[in-house]
């Protein structure tokens, strides 16, 4: 296990609210967020809490532990609500803490409303509404003025609402990206292999030489440790984040 001070992904998206992160890096971090998922569902586990608060950017090191010109890479955080497949099995059997929603509102999916149905397809809805936040800066799902909680979740697992989708020039292969991960219908969406294979990660370059401080069986997901000095560090990292960034919108 490796202990990060780094930044949240929440914290980046509230400096870029107005307008959303630059679509290069929505696809960087949405790669990386994929091979973390992909490593978790590989070896018998769903995160079930997928949302910008659970996932780090810490810095990025080549192979000589020399920073690369990409410096920050997306990492899974917080595993409170995780759960391995024999215990999402087990709890379906046994009815035992199967109608105990898990996860953040907002990121849930419908299944996980509607049938406390527990595993991977969760965490691809989470990540689909990550990915829209990082574009638009804006939530996927939010309560509307006035709306009560139930209906909300009643809107969410059961009607037919529609993810807010970028309406702010983002790639064709952007949004049939997302397209892929708000399947309603869990058995009918794609999983974290199928997406790291998606034509709006193909033009990324490899990435293979560069580890995040990697252990030797895959990657390692990073934990927040208190911090009295978070705010000030908070700042610093993004900071570094736009310094290393050479573009018009983080200048």
């Amino acid at each position: 296990m490796e202990y990060s001070h780094s930044v949240t992904l929440a914290d980046l998206i509230k400096d870029f609210s107005d307008h959303g992160l630059p679509e290069s890096d929505v696809k960087s971090f949405t790669n990386s967020i994929l091979l973390d998922l992909h490593y978790i569902h590989e070896k018998g586990f769903a995160h079930l809490d997928i949302n910008p608060n659970n996932i780090l950017l810490v810095p990025r090191y080549s192979s000589n532990k020399k920073r690369t010109a990409d410096p920050f890479v997306a990492k899974i955080a917080d595993f409170k609500t995780a759960k391995s497949f024999s215990q999402i099995s087990a709890e379906q059997q046994q009815r035992k803490d199967w109608w105990f929603l898990r996860g953040t509102l907002g990121y849930m999916s419908p299944e996980l409303i509607a049938e406390c149905e527990k595993g991977t397809a969760s965490d691809v809805w989470g990540l689909g509404c990550v990915v829209v936040e990082m574009l638009c800066g804006q939530p996927a799902f939010s309560i509307k003025p006035g709306e009560r909680m139930d209906e909300f979740l009643y809107r969410m697992g059961f009607g037919d609402d529609s993810p807010r989708l970028p309406d702010n020039g983002v790639s064709e292969e952007a949004l049939d990206f997302l397209k892929r991960c708000f399947v309603r219908d869990s058995k009918l969406r794609w999983d974290a292999a199928s997406l790291l294979s998606h034509p709006f990660l193909q033009d990324l370059k490899d990435i293979s030489d560069t580890q995040v401080g990697l252990a030797e069986d895959g990657p390692i997901i990073t934990c927040l440790p208190s911090l009295h000095n978070m705010k000030e560090l908070q700042k610093r990292i993004i900071v570094l984040i736009l310094k290393y960034k050479n573009t018009e919108m983080y200048a």
